[in-house]
């Protein structure tokens, strides 16, 4: 196999997915994720943190469920057999268009970030070109510069997002992240659905089950991937709001990213530190929009396979772009992106269980290819 050669199918190996969904988890969360578990946990809006996990491992376990079922095929290859081709089309179409929608706001609120902290000179179509023509050499080469880029960036990605939450820990107050129980339990619920956003690119994994080398851990690897994540995001909200409380979290757009300011190491800079911590969540965002575009891409042209993979995925990149710009707020295009980001849960989730719950009515299943 040969980045050349993006047409042809990758097989990716049990570590390198944990690395592929890890590494494009952290990239979903734009250092953001105490707003929201304050805004509607309160001070224990850790307890939000951990019912989002909850409500994703119905998801994890549905997946699964899917790749037993259909053990060589994804869902766009599964679903025109279970529901009928123009239902198929409907809902395959619907499926790719929710990760392309999220692709293009997060890349304007991407380069509004980078606007404001890095290149404040900059236009932001200038730095939406910047990222675009960067991401572009990764898609147009297809899964495998995709999952080897991603893969290589999971150790110091996550070990310095980790130890960045570690050290933010010693200016927090506990006062500030009590009491433990502080809102009702609808309360801390909505926290958590408000959450689910994060978590998008395992639903990625409906259209790359038949991808994967066997023997398949995918149960493993997928709960494997949200016990890395989870001190991740527990560590975010409890130093964040331990630092500034509960109201002050709420002034931010990225407040993870202000918390930063209060890491104090003898003989380190402060700038410097927040302008790493910057440096390596863009490596990782870069590595998520990449993943995302491939898979609008991929699932384009499983739909259209008369259509070349890199024109697709040329058009693709350019309508991300289009996309981006065409809201000309930076504020719109900021609360559009945060409002909406949960609500793509649903037709990701809900589409797959259908098909699935289709195919268990109606005794369908697909049939193993042996290697």
């Amino acid at each position: 196999m040969t980045m050349n050669s993006p047409t042809q199918k990758t097989s990716l190996s049990n570590s390198t997915l944990f690395a592929v969904i890890v590494v494009t988890i952290i990239g979903t969360n734009f250092l953001d994720l105490p707003y929201y578990a304050a805004k509607y946990g309160g001070p224990s809006g850790y307890w939000s943190v951990l019912i989002a996990f909850i409500l994703i491992s119905p998801v994890v376990l549905l997946v699964v469920a899917f790749k037993n079922r259909f053990p060589d095929q994804n869902l766009f290859e599964a679903a025109p057999g279970v529901i009928g081709k123009p239902l198929a089309l409907v809902g395959n179409m619907l499926f790719i268009g929710s990760f392309l929608f999220y692709v293009s706001l997060a890349i304007r609120v991407e380069a509004d970030l980078v606007g404001t902290y890095i290149l404040n000179r900059t236009p932001v179509l200038v730095i939406i070109l910047i990222l675009l023509a960067s991401i572009a050499y990764l898609v147009i080469n297809g899964l495998t510069a995709v999952s080897c880029f991603t893969a290589f960036l999971l150790i110091p990605v996550y070990g310095f997002r980790l130890l960045m939450e570690l050290l933010s820990l010693q200016k927090i107050e506990l006062t500030s992240l009590l009491p433990l129980f502080s809102q009702t339990p609808g309360q801390y619920l909505i926290g958590g659905m408000s959450l689910t956003g994060y978590f998008l690119p395992i639903t990625a994994m409906f259209l790359l089950s038949n991808r994967l080398q066997k023997p398949v851990k995918l149960d493993s690897v997928l709960f494997g991937v949200l016990g890395v994540i989870f001190p991740l995001f527990l560590l975010s909200f409890i130093g964040t709001v331990g630092i500034f409380g509960v109201e002050y979290t709420q002034s931010f757009n990225w407040p993870e990213l202000n918390a930063t300011n209060h890491v104090n190491i003898p003989f380190l800079g402060i700038e410097q530190l927040g302008l790493l911590l910057k440096i390596v969540w863009l490596t990782s965002f870069f590595a998520t929009t990449a993943f995302y575009i491939y898979i609008v891409t991929s699932g384009s042209k499983q739909q259209f396979p008369a259509l070349k993979y890199r024109w697709i995925a040329i058009v693709i990149l350019v309508l991300v772009g289009v996309i981006g710009l065409s809201i000309h707020s930076d504020i719109a295009v900021h609360q559009l992106f945060t409002q909406t980001r949960p609500w793509l849960m649903i037709p990701v989730t809900v589409y797959p269980l259908l098909v699935y719950i289709i195919a268990l009515l109606r005794g369908k299943r697909g049939n193993r290819v042996e290697a």
